[in-house]
């Protein structure tokens, strides 16, 4: 059921409730009482399905919402936090410079954002934009980021990062956190 709520979009509902006022006005004029019904009915169902899509998060959206969340403390510098949203079983893939630098877990994965951190001189990290995919149990989040640092002279760079959730059980985990390009060039893996 919620897998259906990701696709039902909001010109659906609010299209409901806008035909169903529109047959309910007009059958009320002409004092139709079957007609005034069915435009209650489809009022009805536009605002059932407009709650119920707004109320019930989607797996997509918890896990976007995560990934913000892991951003955020990025920005904050706030490591416990960031730390706390990762997994044990976490990768970090950034093919830069070689060797590729890669990391295995949350506490190898946090001390290596805190390291970068300080040697760019990270001023503030925020997301630009973000999309994301479902395929049965693995969730990709594409984020385009937005950097600030010490090193450009305070100049702000763009990136694309990955960030594949896994299923396991009822709940995901973070299982691969991948950098996909910087500014223009695209970064192969």
């Amino acid at each position: 059921m919620a897998h259906l709520l990701n696709y039902l979009h909001w010109w659906v509902w609010l299209g409901l409730i806008a035909i169903g006022a529109v047959v309910f006005i007009s059958a009320n004029r002409r004092s139709d009482a079957m007609v005034r019904s069915a435009g209650l009915l489809l009022i009805g169902l536009g605002v059932v399905l407009g709650t119920v899509r707004l109320l019930i998060d989607t797996d997509q959206e918890r896990m976007e919402r995560r990934t913000r969340a892991l951003v955020a403390a990025a920005n904050t510098h706030d490591w416990p936090k960031l730390q706390s949203i990762l997994d044990p079983d976490t990768s970090l893939d950034i093919p830069l410079q070689a060797p590729v630098t890669s990391a295995h877990g949350a506490v190898e994965i946090t001390k290596e954002a805190e390291k970068g951190a300080d040697v760019i001189e990270l001023h503030s990290v925020g997301i630009v934009s973000l999309h994301s995919e479902q395929t049965d149990s693995l969730i990709t989040v594409t984020a385009s980021v937005v950097s600030t640092d010490g090193m450009d002279l305070d100049r702000s760079e763009l990136s694309d990062w990955q960030f594949i959730w896994q299923q396991r059980g009822d709940d995901f985990f973070l299982e691969t956190i991948r950098l996909t390009s910087v500014g223009n060039q695209q970064l192969s893996h």
